[in-house]
């Protein structure tokens, strides 16, 4: 029976971009403790994990295509589709490391699927992780018309001109078009036939795979895990009177419904950790309605994260969209603090509603307000619904149970798909006998 040695993680960005990153580099330093030989391929979009990282010369060029001008959108039009520089340079780090098996994040607009084939070239079995909807949304959010949740699912049951009908990307025509002709030239040259087997972290997000046409027997259900060293830190169930966001300040991730909840209730703070292109857009809006209670405090980290979890009531994630299975309410709950959150995506799965947390109706602001409010003057309310966090989150997410299962996944993955490639061979080799027979 083969056994896993050695792994290379594909994503694109080598770096703290998301919550699929961290939880990419999480798992990579859990296997690295277990004995395993870890190996990355990325864009060289800085500032990398690793600062030395000994193969990042193979890393293609990363373009933010947001900033480009006219001329140079047109010239990189069809890199978005197909990057032949990631193929050629991930091909020469293949042949250079020689991994058993490769886990590939997110792959779109930047490495583009064009790393797969390259996969398949070297007999190399590829497990996907599904972070989010990019695999099945040409927008890559589940918006209808970057509005609202798309509940009917249009694109992922029939066809991608919803996209462009709804104006899904960015409220416009031409970006609606390209990521529409993308998911289409993606599906039309079966790139994603070239993965052997999909990692879920939700049961919601495994289901959706299932909606889209992916089979069962390719997906593995595993919810990701929070670090020795999180749990380490001692949780501290006092708090300095306040609520707190983290993430990328967008429309989908319902900073409006949040700021709108608080417009009500103007005696309780509320800190935002957190950038995003609609920053200033939000800003602009709690300085025009006087909303002295909401304050932007920027990107943090460190030990500046650790104070901003370590002091609050409790952490608030008011999104629209589907969210698969957010790493804030892990680390929440980590800190020992409950977890106020929409009723959608696998956020259900983590939050007991009444027993470590809320959920509410997606987009329900005075049900949001509700419980902020109970939360706040009910001070031992959060204390007691922080303490069952902590002891879900010890007991569900704690590394050694998912270091478990997650090499199960890759060492069943490894071995029935090495006896699939030996019987391709096989199958080969005897096509060209048959063929030499007859001539």
């Amino acid at each position: 029976m083969k056994r896993l040695k050695k792994i290379l993680y594909i994503n694109n960005f080598f770096s703290s971009y998301g919550g699929a990153e961290k939880t990419m580099y999480n798992e990579a330093k859990l296997l690295k403790s277990l004995g395993i030989e870890t190996y990355f391929f990325a864009t060289d979009k800085q500032t990398y994990f690793e600062k030395d990282y000994k193969y990042a010369e193979f890393f293609p060029k990363y373009v933010n295509y947001r900033e480009l001008g006219i001329l140079k959108s047109f010239l990189c039009l069809f890199k978005p589709f197909y990057n032949v520089e990631a193929e050629k340079k991930l091909d020469s780090l293949l042949k250079i490391v020689k991994p058993d098996i490769i886990r590939c994040c997110n792959v779109r607009y930047h490495l583009t699927p064009s790393v797969l084939k390259v996969c398949r070239e070297n007999n190399i079995p590829v497990v996907m992780s599904i972070h989010d909807c990019r695999l099945f949304c040409p927008s890559g959010n589940l918006m209808q018309g970057n509005r609202k949740f798309c509940e009917k699912l249009l694109c992922v049951k029939d066809n991608p001109i919803h996209c462009v009908i709804n104006l899904c990307k960015q409220d416009k025509l031409i970006p609606s078009i390209i990521v529409s002709l993308e998911h289409l030239f993606n599906k039309a040259c079966g790139f994603h036939d070239r993965i052997d087997a999909y990692i879920c972290q939700s049961e919601s997000m495994l289901e959706l795979a299932v909606e889209s046409g992916i089979s069962r027997d390719k997906l593995f259900l595993l919810n990701t895990f929070i670090p020795d060293e999180d749990f380490a830190k001692r949780p501290v169930y006092e708090n300095n009177s306040y609520f707190l966001y983290i993430g990328r300040i967008s429309k989908e991730k319902g900073i409006d419904i949040f700021i709108n909840a608080m417009k009500s209730l103007p005696e309780i703070p509320v800190h935002i950790i957190g950038t995003g292109h609609e920053e200033e857009y939000y800003k602009e809006f709690v300085r025009k309605n006087n909303l002295y209670n909401i304050k932007f405090m920027g990107y943090k980290s460190g030990q500046e994260l650790e104070d901003e979890y370590t002091n609050c009531i409790a952490t608030v994630l008011p999104c629209i969209w589907f969210e698969n299975f957010p790493r804030s309410i892990l680390e929440s709950f980590a800190y020992g603090k409950p977890a106020i959150a929409s009723k959608i995506g696998g956020i259900q799965e983590i939050i007991d509603h009444e027993i470590n947390g809320f959920t509410f109706e997606v987009g329900n602001v005075g049900m949001l307000a509700k419980y902020i409010k109970q939360m706040f003057y009910n001070k031992e309310f959060p204390r007691i619904l922080g303490q069952n966090a902590r002891q879900k989150a010890e007991k569900k997410y704690n590394s050694k149970e998912y270091s478990e299962k997650v090499m199960e996944i890759y060492n069943t993955v490894l071995n029935k798909i090495s006896h699939s490639y030996k019987a391709e061979e096989r199958a080969e080799v005897q096509d060209i006998e048959v063929g030499q027979a007859i001539s």
